[in-house]
């Protein structure tokens, strides 16, 4: 398929997203024990609201279209329900799969939000983050990365390679795409 900038009725950019969410979903189901049928195995991705500015009906409905996408594309059964989570909630912890997107900066979050966002995520808990300024690097882009150094402060940041099992699981792709 050429590079346009519309495939499949979506813009390009969207397309990668999806092939890219598609291929995180996968290896985080790969990962987990298996669900029994139901209601209870439908993967759902929280949106993580850190800023009273977020906007986060836009990200839901995002969210919610991406996630019909991957169900459309492949054997994934989804949820409908795309909760607003908030990182010092115990709620956190019933979604294991969660999303921070944003082009604005952000505050630093509170000490109990980090500890708590800390666990959830050394429990097995996945935190997707998705930098969608239009400017490199973001405003977004910085405060998620003070965000991770606060999470982990004792663990080095690196860039996945191009060679990554991330980029194999699903779809085949030759690098970070989205």
């Amino acid at each position: 398929m050429k590079n346009t900038s519309m495939q499949c009725g979506m813009p390009f950019s969207m397309t990668k997203s999806i092939r890219t969410i598609g291929l995180t979903i996968a290896l985080w189901l790969i990962s987990a024990p298996a669900a029994s049928l139901g209601e209870a195995s439908k993967v759902t991705l929280g949106v993580l609201k850190v800023s009273s500015n977020q906007p986060v009906d836009i990200q839901k409905s995002a969210i919610k279209q991406l996630l019909s996408r991957v169900e459309e594309r492949t054997s994934i059964t989804v949820g409908n329900a795309v909760p607003v989570l908030t990182p010092e909630s115990s709620d956190i912890f019933k979604h294991p799969f969660i999303v921070l997107h944003g082009s604005q900066s952000f505050d630093a979050l509170s000490d109990e939000a980090i500890e708590n966002l800390r666990r959830h995520l050394a429990s097995g808990g996945f935190l997707y983050v998705d930098a969608a300024g239009a400017t490199s690097p973001s405003p977004f882009f910085k405060s998620s990365k003070r965000l991770l150094k606060r999470l982990f402060p004792n663990r080095p940041r690196k860039q996945l390679g191009d060679d990554h099992v991330l980029y194999k699981s699903f779809y085949l792709t030759d690098n970070p795409i989205g």
